[in-house]
């Protein structure tokens, strides 16, 4: 039995990374659908600096 290379190992979840990036590229809707759900569960919501993120 053949051992997969690294390389045939990996080409999968990059060409799906390619392919959902590209489709997100092309679709404004897709992007503010997401921005938009990534307002709703806390994140980007301003107001604090790195500084007191830290603290």
């Amino acid at each position: 039995m053949q051992h997969p290379t690294l390389f045939k190992e990996l080409l999968g979840p990059c060409l799906l990374l390619a392919l959902a990036l590209l489709t997100l590229h092309h679709s404004p809707r897709l992007v503010q659908a997401l921005a938009g759900q990534a307002v709703n569960a806390g994140c980007h919501q301003g107001g604090h600096t790195m500084m007191e993120a830290q603290q």
